[in-house]
């Protein structure tokens, strides 16, 4: 039996939090003995509509709400930047991510709930584990440029090539298909 941290971000808590915290389907993917629900402030401030704050009025008493370390957050926007994800990512995602990145010096083991494919990839890219209610990555992506000028692969986060700085790059996609 484990001890499992959900964090959930705004796109499943639209979506269906409550079909995750009150129906389990957490439950159906191993002997779990505890599970934790975990949001962020940036998270919670996202609410705006009626119809929403009264599903998470609902179910408000079963998550806690934290704020991500400066240490994981800083490591999140770094990897976001190698992977090419960041420019996709809001500051709440980063939060999100960063939380889940806390959360795993804590927890056996520790799940992102999102329906954000650039939040799903990076989870995969960093080895935690994903649900979704509806739109599942297939897919974990990782974007480089090439600098056209002297072939050097680098970051997409950089705005000119580390080697000769030149502005004139290809992209470079990678796609390696998820082992669900």
């Amino acid at each position: 039996m484990s001890t499992v941290a959900i964090v959930l971000d705004t796109s499943t808590i639209f979506r269906g939090a409550v079909d995750i915290i009150e129906d389990g389907i957490v439950r159906n993917l191993e002997s779990i003995d505890r599970i934790f629900y975990f949001t962020t402030h940036s998270v919670i401030s996202e609410i705006k509509s009626k119809k929403s704050e009264v599903l998470v009025l609902t179910i408000m008493h079963k998550i806690t709400v934290l704020e991500p370390s400066r240490r994981a957050l800083v490591h999140i926007k770094k990897v976001a930047s190698e992977t090419g994800d960041i420019s996709k990512l809001s500051e709440t995602d980063i939060d999100v991510l960063a939380l889940a990145l806390d959360l795993m010096e804590k927890y056996e083991r520790v799940i992102v709930a999102s329906e954000d494919y650039a939040v799903q990839n990076l989870c995969l890219f960093l080895g935690i584990s994903i649900i979704s209610i509806r739109k599942k990555i297939r897919y974990i992506v990782e974007k480089r440029k090439k600098c056209k000028n002297c072939s050097t692969i680098y970051i997409s986060a950089l705005e000119e090539c580390p080697s000769c700085g030149s502005s004139d790059f290809t992209w470079i996609i990678k796609k390696r298909k998820w082992k669900k």
